[in-house]
């Protein structure tokens, strides 16, 4: 591009690190990185976003986080694809508190999170073991108005099933689709055997 006369933009350098990134070449995006800084080209939110998941995938967590840090002071706004990135990765590496500070910055700073970023936060209390806030975090998404996708009902059922609440697993299976939820059919199954299971007949015939 540069030996036609053409000067790369932030737009073409994020495509450039993106390419790198998916295929986790650390060195390569750094070095772009740096190359954009020397040449007075600006990083913006995907630049950041992209780098930021790109460690966090590579559970290089704590350059995640000094990456994130670092946005605010380039004049750059962290969004909700920079929090869910994060949290996702924190609660991977069950670093659960530090997940969910972030994800109480994000309430601070009046984003509210994706579906991506509910699930993120609900699969790290998960993975703690932390059944009741994953259920807290569950409803504070149904409350912000989000419809479920299969797999974050589905691990909820599990969650549901692992305390032995079935009448709660029903209410919720409800509720959500009340609220537009189109189960699959391994939703129905798991809901099914695991009423049956507990003799609650009655039940079984609100889900049918």
């Amino acid at each position: 591009i540069q030996t036609n006369g053409l000067v790369p933009d932030a737009v073409t350098y994020n495509s450039i690190l993106y390419a790198f990134a998916k295929i986790k070449r650390v060195d390569d995006v750094e070095k772009i990185r740096m190359h954009m800084k020397q040449i007075g080209c600006k990083s913006d939110e995907i630049t950041y976003n992209t780098m930021i998941s790109m460690y966090g995938k590579l559970g290089l967590h704590d350059k995640a986080l000094s990456l994130y840090r670092e946005m605010e002071g380039e004049g750059c706004h962290p969004d909700a694809v920079t929090f869910t990135v994060l949290i996702d990765a924190l609660g991977k590496a069950e670093r659960i508190e530090e997940a969910e500070n972030i994800f109480q910055e994000m309430a601070d700073l009046h984003i509210t999170p994706t579906l991506q970023g509910f699930s993120a936060m609900i699969n790290a209390y998960v993975k703690v073991q932390k059944f009741t806030e994953a259920q807290c975090s569950y409803e504070c998404m149904i409350e912000t108005g989000i419809i479920p996708d299969n797999l974050i009902f589905s691990l909820m059922l599990d969650v549901l099933k692992k305390v032995n609440l079935p009448e709660k697993g029903l209410q919720m299976y409800q509720r959500a689709v009340k609220r537009g939820f189109i189960p699959e059919l391994h939703v129905y199954r798991f809901l099914l055997s695991w009423l049956s299971d507990k003799g609650l007949w009655k039940e079984i015939e609100v889900v049918n």
